[in-house]
């Protein structure tokens, strides 16, 4: 039974990639302490790894070769402070740790899963091990249609569809521009990348839509995933309200990285 449980964790770090173990457990409808189990287990095997730096409590489990993908779920963690000194090894490729101040030196601990760190002859050099660049939204590289365009063929879709119309109407009032749609479920689920600005900066969103009472824990989780995946920061537009369990999850194991809002 744990070979089957330890193969599915496997399965499901292999298909969506990195993740940390409260959102493994729930994807796995699995108790948590038991899939923490499994994923310390697979850890001693050397079948998966885990980062240094944590999101809340926890580490990021992931698969040899899938390095690269935690870091770039991290980099957005980073303080200003640390991007920057990161850029600085980045773009020398490798340091001497005296050739770093006290405070560069004091924000290495959070950029383990970025460097290597080697002593040699009594000096300690930092490596790069890879240049992390922001995550390129590759659907800027895309000729996408004109905001009228987009606006306008959504709309088309909209006959039947008052989930979809409530939305659209939002989007006008809040100058959200529509990058990318899709309907999962006519008048109960869709997916967007969209574009907000504000008074400092113009972002770009994975902005999952859901028309429901209660949103739970599960739906919390696919949106996680799917933002990951995107590279995005995550909106979650609802009509209803998180379970108790749900603001517990978003709180505690995502550290409230979905901004909720209720439409």
């Amino acid at each position: 039974m744990s070979d089957v449980l330890e193969q599915k964790i496997l399965n499901l770090l292999q298909q969506n990639g990195p993740n940390i173990p409260a959102v493994i457990s729930k994807s796995m409808e699995q108790e948590a302490m038991f899939v923490n189990a499994m994923l310390s287990v697979l850890k001693n095997k050397g079948l998966v790894k885990t980062s240094y730096l944590k999101i809340g409590s926890s580490s990021i489990y992931y698969l040899l070769g899938q390095e690269n993908k935690v870091r770039e779920m991290l980099y957005e963690r980073l303080d200003k402070r640390e991007k920057e000194l990161l850029t600085k090894i980045d773009e020398q490729q490798k340091i001497n740790q005296q050739d770093l101040t006290p405070p560069e030196r004091f924000f290495l601990k959070n950029l383990l899963d970025f460097i290597k760190i080697e002593q040699n002859n009594n000096q300690i050099i930092i490596h790069s091990l890879k240049k992390i660049e922001k995550p390129t939204i590759l659907i800027e590289q895309q000729k996408l249609p004109t905001k009228k365009i987009l606006k306008t063929s959504i709309k088309k879709q909209t006959d039947k569809d008052e989930f979809l119309t409530n939305i659209n109407q939002f989007f006008n009032q809040k100058n959200v521009i529509i990058l990318k749609h899709e309907s999962l479920r006519k008048n109960n689920e869709h997916d967007f990348v969209v574009r907000i600005k504000n008074q400092l900066t113009t972002q770009e969103y994975y902005l999952k839509a859901y028309k429901k009472k209660s949103v739970n824990e599960k739906d919390l989780t696919q949106t996680w995933f799917t933002s990951q995946k995107k590279q995005l920061p995550s909106i979650l537009l609802t009509t209803g309200n998180l379970t108790k369990k749900a603001q517990i999850f978003l709180k505690q194991d995502l550290q409230n990285k979905i901004h909720i809002i209720k439409i």
